[in-house]
């Protein structure tokens, strides 16, 4: 243990950034040849200049999928709950979610996932690798 001052010394340093590791501290953590002497560029596991727009595809497609499975069950009331407009067999949207998990367990909130997800990947990965292709387009321009 160091003394109150080293200690509140090494808390008041500038915070170290993904993108720029500490050389040292590397070294420290993980002892071998070679690590500080190469380039280690930690921001995405890849090098930079690699394919950000593959990178975008990759990242929005996932993304996407996983938007799908959160927001789905409330999709999922919304429809229920505006089909049942005339019949009125839901008191409002606890009742539709409490219904459908009493009659169908909680996957009955998912019921008909698989089209958006299909739907939404491929939209989300277009949407993503697009921006990054666009960004990298203006900032060559700039140059």
């Amino acid at each position: 243990m160091g003394t109150v001052d080293e200690e509140a010394e090494s808390h008041t340093q500038a915070p170290v950034t993904m993108s720029e590791p500490d050389g040292r501290r590397l070294e420290q953590l993980f002892p071998g040849p070679g690590l500080c002497t190469q380039q280690r560029h930690l921001a995405a596991a890849a090098p930079p200049g690699g394919n950000k727009t593959l990178k975008g595809i990759i990242a929005g497609g996932i993304t996407g999928g996983i938007e799908i499975c959160i927001t789905y069950p409330t999709e999922y009331i919304k429809t229920q709950l505006q089909l049942d407009e005339k019949v009125g067999k839901y008191k409002g949207i606890g009742d539709c979610a409490k219904q459908t998990i009493q009659h169908s367990g909680v996957r009955g909130l998912y019921r008909g996932l698989s089209v958006l997800v299909y739907g939404s990947i491929p939209k989300s990965a277009v949407r993503f690798g697009s921006f990054e292709q666009f960004k990298r387009q203006a900032v060559d321009e700039r140059r």
